[in-house]
């Protein structure tokens, strides 16, 4: 097909999918002409390239060309990263499952699994992963399963070499940690924002996650970081509401001494005296100022002090209420 503009459109757009030529195809076929996006390739460039720029914000990865990569998913890097972390965890037990349907004679889910690794490799740059993985899926598709024991060979080391290359990069990509007080104070205002947008099926909750998933990390074990990005990036909420409670009520319990154990009692005087409408409300907010800054975080703190601060009781209340029960610890079986 031609576009007004008399280039060329091709018909099926194959995985990957290049933003560009999506583009292009789609115009192509709504009959406009088809123009330069803005930051396409044909655009005077920038310096440096926004996908440039963010591409060095990695350290170098064998086998991935992050460029291409990035640019797949429109430069965003904290997007980029956190598909190459749900790689890492995802394909790693991919070769043993391929080799295990073999064995049991089960070409068809070997053939999917060659063909989603394959897939997702190529969107995320991974050259050598992608193209073991095509070898492979055609054997399979064609029946052709007489010496693909080298085949097999070449693609568990090109996924283990770059799996072990990703888990690598990302973590030299890590700021340096700050302090663990530091991190709670951020963490625990985030995961009442994230639990807000989770109860309401909001996509932003995605967003949420991938801004904050340095800080999550630091503060998360491995488990729980990996489950509930995993949660959240397949949209499966619910459960991702469930992880995140789980989250909380560990992080309150494991808080519970120190600061944990002082804020606690700086919002049972707070709702006491916010419930009996007691001027005496703006005194305990006001002398407890710094916990709740450090235990709450700034924009926490400042939300909650600026209620009290202007009489707006029921408000604060509500917000008193809502972080007493994020903060309070599990049940006991």
């Amino acid at each position: 097909m031609v576009s007004a503009g008399g280039e060329e459109a091709s018909g099926p757009i194959t995985k990957p999918i290049d933003p560009d030529l999506l583009y292009r195809t789609v115009l192509a076929f709504a009959g406009q002409r088809v123009v330069p996006r803005a930051g396409a390739a044909s655009e005077v460039p920038r310096d440096p390239p926004a996908t440039e720029a963010a591409s060095s914000e990695l350290t170098e990865i064998a086998g991935v060309d992050t460029a291409d990569g990035l640019h797949r998913v429109g430069g965003n890097l904290r997007l980029y990263r956190a598909m190459l972390q749900q790689y890492a965890e995802d394909q790693a037990e991919t070769p043993a499952a391929l080799r295990a349907a073999l064995a049991a004679g089960d070409a068809k889910t070997a053939e999917r699994l060659a063909h989603t690794l394959k897939g997702v490799s190529a969107t995320l740059g991974i050259k050598p992963a992608s193209e073991a993985g095509a070898v492979v899926e055609d054997r399979i598709r064609h029946g052709r399963l007489e010496g693909i024991e080298g085949d097999l060979v070449v693609l568990e080391q090109a996924t283990e070499a770059v799996i072990a290359g990703i888990r690598a990069a990302l973590a030299t990509a890590a700021p340096v940690a700050a302090s663990e007080a530091a991190d709670m104070a951020v963490v625990i205002p985030l995961l009442g924002r994230l639990e807000e947008l989770l109860a309401n099926s909001d996509g932003a909750a995605l967003d949420c996650v991938l801004e904050a998933q340095e800080v999550l990390a630091r503060v998360l074990n491995p488990e729980e970081f990996a489950g509930l990005s995993r949660e959240v990036q397949n949209f499966a909420f619910d459960a991702a509401l469930v992880e995140l409670r789980a989250i909380a009520a560990r992080i309150a319990e494991a808080t519970a001494g120190g600061d944990g154990a002082a804020l606690g009692a700086v919002l049972r005087r707070l709702e006491s005296t916010l419930a009996d409408g007691d001027g005496e409300a703006l005194d305990c907010a006001l002398a407890a100022q710094e916990l709740l800054e450090r235990a709450l975080g700034g924009p926490e703190a400042d939300a909650l002090l600026r209620e009290v601060g202007n009489f707006d009781f029921d408000a604060a209340l509500v917000r008193v209420r809502s972080l007493a029960a994020r903060l309070a610890p599990a049940p006991s079986a």
